[in-house]
């Protein structure tokens, strides 16, 4: 049986995070990138889903991504794939997606960047990047009362 994400998209998917995040003095995020496909693969099993469009949507939507500065070259002038731009323009061209009068290339930008950033940050390795402590965010949140120890009675 093939993966859900296939090597090639694994690496578009890459790409993509290190446009949305890049790597800084303080934080390096290549390892997680690179194994990005293998994080998703082992999220999504695509047995569970019957309808042939839905297990290929979510590659589709990254390879269609990857020949995105290709297709629409007035974007950002440079007609490379995004997997061949610098990071400098991958985040000019996410900037001009996100704020595109066409909505078709909002829509694609969005639906890319929430699959991507749900598997990035699947990895517990980012999730000091983002602050979250794995008591879920609703631990701090929510007060215990003597009440609540009280049972109902039947």
């Amino acid at each position: 049986m093939r993966p859900f994400i296939s090597p090639k998209v694994g690496q578009i998917m890459a790409a993509f995070m290190e446009g949305l995040l890049p790597d800084n003095e303080r934080q390096s995020f290549a390892d997680v990138r690179g194994r990005m496909g293998d994080i998703a693969n082992d999220l999504f099993d695509p047995n569970k889903y019957d309808d042939p469009v839905l297990k290929n949507s979510i590659p589709m939507v990254f390879r269609i991504f990857n020949w995105i500065p290709v297709l629409c070259w007035w974007l950002i002038w440079k007609p490379l794939p995004l997997t061949r731009l610098s990071v400098a323009d991958r985040q000019r061209l996410f900037h001009k997606m996100e704020h595109s009068r066409l909505y078709a290339l909002r829509g694609l930008y969005v639906a890319a960047k929430m699959f991507a950033c749900m598997v990035f940050f699947h990895d517990e390795s980012t999730w000091d990047y983002v602050g979250y402590d794995n008591e879920g965010l609703l631990a701090r949140v929510i007060n215990r009362t003597p009440l609540d120890d009280l049972e109902v009675a039947s």
